[in-house]
């Protein structure tokens, strides 16, 4: 071809920039409260157990990929696990000494 002729304009398309999905709300709820219950101790009962309630639920919205914020959710959820295992032995600790008060 003579570089004078003209050639016909090709268009090339541009590379688009995706971001990342959205987080999940349910993951950073979980994560907050399980924060709180590690933190708060034995002081607060319920922020383990909505760690846990947040964090399966973030869990599951977050499994397809469109919503991100999976490791959150799963944190979320060992520390509320590990908040709501503190309650229980302690609910196991005063029910023993409930038994053991009583015997005597």
């Amino acid at each position: 071809m003579h570089p004078d002729e003209h050639q016909p304009y090709q268009y090339v398309p541009y590379p688009v920039a995706v971001g990342p999905p959205p987080t999940s709300g349910l993951a950073t709820a979980s994560l907050v409260f399980g924060l709180i219950s590690i933190m708060g101790g034995t002081c607060l009962i319920f922020p383990p157990f909505l760690a846990v309630w947040f964090g399966h639920g973030a869990t599951r919205e977050t499994r397809t990929g469109k919503r991100g914020g999976h490791g959150m959710a799963v944190t979320g959820l060992i520390l509320g696990y590990i908040g709501a295992i503190g309650w229980i032995v302690l609910a196991l600790m005063m029910g023993i000494g409930m038994i053991g008060a009583g015997v005597q």
